[in-house]
């Protein structure tokens, strides 16, 4: 299987925490986050990835790279990506976001053009619940009821290759496109009592996913 990785964060609002690229940070032991979703692809039976990045290498990864030009967009460079794979789908994610699941799992529902995976987020905030002026209850970051994107995709590669722009962002235009015309769908990940989808866009995000993943007993 293929697997492509979008691994072109600056780490603009982990700073001034963090000076680094974002794909660099640790994430769990030394490990930093690049090499954590490469070692996680390669347990679940993807035998080839790509890495888009821009302005670093980590030599003794077993990977392909591709050089990511800013003007891409992250959708420009997805589509160069796919123009290098060979396989008729292809497992893309955004290097930030953790899936703890089975990315195999996905391919029972491969669809033309793209398969996103989706799942239900805990709220940042504590929710106040109120009736008329008065507060008769607090909820600590509950589980919101609608589904978002957890930056976890699967591409029908041919199709994909027409539909991606050479230069353009794929969370606002490309997937949007998609879903207007019928061409985009959704697997499902459901919440469990554990974290199954961990983000990092923040310094906080990035202390919260080495708790987590330091309990863990295997990924």
């Amino acid at each position: 299987m293929e697997a492509v990785i979008l691994a072109g964060g600056e780490s603009l609002r982990m700073k001034p925490h963090i000076w680094i690229p974002k794909p660099l940070v640790e994430v769990n032991g030394g490990v930093t986050l690049l090499e954590w979703q490469v070692a996680w692809l390669r347990r679940h039976g993807f035998d080839r990835i790509i890495v888009l990045t821009r302005g670093f290498r980590i030599p003794e990864l077993e990977v392909e790279w591709i050089e990511s030009r800013k003007e891409w967009g992250t959708g420009g460079a997805l589509k160069r990506a796919l123009e290098q794979c060979e396989e008729e789908y292809v497992y893309a994610l955004n290097c930030d976001d953790i899936l703890l699941y089975d990315p195999r799992d996905v391919y029972s529902l491969a669809r033309k053009v793209v398969t996103v995976v989706v799942t239900k987020p805990h709220s940042p905030w504590g929710v106040v619940e109120i009736k008329g002026a008065r507060i008769v209850g607090f909820r600590e970051k509950p589980l919101l009821d609608f589904w978002v994107s957890a930056g976890h995709y699967l591409w029908h590669r041919e199709t994909a290759i027409e539909a991606l722009p050479f230069k353009g962002d794929l969370e606002r235009f490309t997937l949007p496109m998609l879903a207007a015309n019928g061409l985009a769908w959704a697997y499902k990940l459901e919440p469990g009592v554990k974290p199954r989808w961990l983000t990092i866009n923040t310094y906080k995000d990035l202390l919260r996913v080495r708790e987590v993943l330091a309990e863990l007993e295997s990924f």
